[in-house]
């Protein structure tokens, strides 16, 4: 069975535009330089802890990946470990994540833990919403370097 998942940066929108309307290339640049570089060392990172994953897209403060697997559970409880691993140790910025059997369920997920607070992991198996958990326990800040 095909599992999807979608990664989007938390709040990424809103540095971009302050650093925008800042007049601050510097900051922007700085901003798209760390969300860039993190967002694809995460979704490598997963694909290497993970067999059978292929990452389908991995740009700006966001990610798809595919695995083959027989679980949504367990993908999802993998995913939720190497991304607290990840964000634990990096501070930068919080994710949410949705995890589905399909391409549009992996973004309902995705809508539902933005929906709910952000920086969380959801599974939809097509019928319910399930919140895994936060990503991390408090969320970092591009500021914090």
């Amino acid at each position: 069975m095909s599992i999807y998942v979608s990664i989007d940066g938390d709040n990424i929108g809103e540095l971009i535009e302050q650093a925008i309307l800042s007049k601050d290339e510097k900051r922007l640049q700085e901003i798209s330089n760390k969300v860039t570089t993190a967002i694809t060392i995460f979704s490598s990172q997963i694909k290497n802890q993970i067999p059978n994953s292929t990452i389908i897209l991995a740009g700006g403060d966001s990610a798809i990946l595919k695995i083959e697997a027989q679980s949504l559970y367990e993908v999802a409880m993998k995913i939720k470990e190497v991304s607290g691993q990840f964000f634990q140790n990096f501070q930068l910025f919080s994710v949410s994540i949705g995890i589905g059997t399909s391409l549009i369920y992996s973004y309902l997920a995705l809508k539902f833990a933005k929906a709910n607070g952000k920086n969380k992991i959801v599974a939809y198996n097509g019928q319910k919403f399930e919140i895994l958990g936060n990503i991390i326990p408090t969320r970092g800040n591009l500021n914090d370097d």
